[in-house]
């Protein structure tokens, strides 16, 4: 089983610290890095030599300034980045709003665990999502 590289984005501290602990014990997932805002981790992509960027982008859908619609356009509209997925998580899922989110370059949209212990079956969850997907 080969790990991805996550890069873990959630403007909650309590939230992205039970989040990287359940990627991380669950094994299928490499943490490269976790920020709290969205511009924080439009920064640290720009700056990031092509071979340190994730394959993965979980971000959160609502903070405060960049968000995470914004975030997978940047990444959908960069063509060094294009091969990143990321995926935009929300406590609330809607049509409109996935639809939004698709729309705006996300490969998908997903519902937070509503208990911090499941994280590390949302991380085993999101890997055979991806997984998947490139098998298409």
């Amino acid at each position: 089983m080969k790990k991805l590289k996550i890069l873990i984005c959630e403007n909650d501290e309590d939230e992205l610290a039970f989040a990287k602990e359940g990627f991380e014990q669950s094994g299928y997932f490499e943490v490269t890095k976790t920020v709290g805002l969205g511009v924080e981790l439009l920064e640290y992509i720009s700056a990031s030599k092509i071979e340190l960027l994730p394959d993965i982008i979980l971000t959160d859908l609502n903070m405060p300034g960049v968000n995470g619609l914004d975030i997978a356009e940047a990444v959908k509209n960069n063509p060094l980045l294009h091969r990143i997925s990321v995926y935009i998580s929300s406590t609330v899922i809607n049509q409109p709003t996935a639809e939004k989110c698709y729309a705006m370059g996300a490969k998908g949209f997903l519902k937070k665990p509503y208990k911090f212990n499941e994280y590390q079956l949302f991380a085993q969850n999101l890997y055979e999502l991806e997984c998947a997907g490139a098998a298409n």
